[in-house]
């Protein structure tokens, strides 16, 4: 753990301190992160509980060994979005059945200049930013639709002449 659960207000500058100082190394165990990042998410209490794992899919666990954990975050409500990052296909189907299994979305980037995009998106989705877009695109819809008129064509058309109508 890099930094405890918290909003990005408060902890921004030890996090982007202990991101900076991480160095590459041995193999992957995403496992354990996700059990780490699930506690958290369910110890907070925070109605949206959501996870983005960013992974060269390569796991040093067999795929078979996810199986509880993929249920428990399903139970807990957690959905998580994974992103596959290179083109190697190892790990590729459990990268993208954690996704899959919890409602999350699963990405394959190969291009690190896309990342940063993406991350924002799936937050923004998440946080129900898209959803609340969308239901005010609507409520505009349905309000410049009660002004349209409902008359009939004789009536709208009352007072032109025939010639001035097929101009």
């Amino acid at each position: 753990v890099l930094a405890p659960l918290r909003p990005l207000s408060e902890g921004r500058a030890e996090a982007a301190d202990a991101i900076a100082r991480l160095q590459p190394s041995g193999s992957t165990d995403f496992k354990d992160a996700l059990e780490i990042a699930a506690r958290q998410l369910v110890g907070s209490g925070q109605k949206t509980r959501h996870i983005i794992l960013i992974t060269d899919g390569a796991s040093i666990r067999p795929a078979g060994e996810h199986a509880g954990l993929i249920d428990a975050l399903v139970a807990s409500g957690i959905t998580v979005t994974s992103i596959r990052v290179g083109d190697e296909q190892e790990s590729v189907d459990l990268v993208r059945e954690i996704a899959e299994r919890t409602g999350g979305s699963f990405h394959v980037v190969t291009d690190g200049e896309a990342l940063p995009s993406l991350l924002i998106d799936d937050t923004r989705r998440r946080a129900g930013r898209d959803e609340a877009e969308r239901s005010a695109e609507a409520a505009r819809e349905a309000r410049e639709a009660s002004f349209r008129p409902q008359a009939r064509a004789a009536e709208a058309l009352g007072g032109l002449e025939r010639e001035e109508i097929d101009r």
